[in-house]
């Protein structure tokens, strides 16, 4: 199943085609052995409060987050660019989303903002869909 990421305050597709690592292997694999992130792409690690980039080929943006209730999550923190051979950690986050570098700026993103991730409908397109509870 496709998901995107909304911001919450004004509907806003955040991230239009975000990956979800759910599993240990999924977020074990992450990004690693990939090229890059394509614009408007990301990667959601649950649960994550720290992220690596040993032997990762491109900078990314990482945005921690904590769950608030089934539906949506709040920033906690936000680390732009974070380069290859870096580690990041933030204490009690329980999501990350892994950006491209400079996404998080772009998509206006603020600590305290809150976030949705919602499926993308059967066709395709990003629009109107139930919110996706995944506890």
């Amino acid at each position: 199943m496709a998901y995107r990421l909304v911001r919450t305050s004004d509907g806003v597709d955040v991230i239009p085609h975000l990956e979800v690592a759910d599993s240990f292997w999924k977020r074990t694999l992450g990004l690693l052995g990939r090229r890059g992130l394509d614009a408007g792409s990301g990667l959601l690690l649950e649960p994550c409060s720290s992220v690596h980039m040993f032997f990762m080929r491109f900078p990314i943006d990482v945005v921690y987050s904590n769950r608030c209730g089934d539906d949506e999550m709040r920033i906690r923190k936000l680390v732009p660019g974070l380069m290859p051979w870096q580690v990041s950690m933030c204490l009690g986050a329980d999501l990350v989303v892994e950006l491209p570098a400079g996404a998080a700026l772009a998509g206006g993103l603020q600590v305290g903002d809150y976030l949705t991730v919602m499926p993308v409908p059967t066709g395709g397109q990003p629009g109107q869909a139930e919110v996706l509870r995944t506890q």
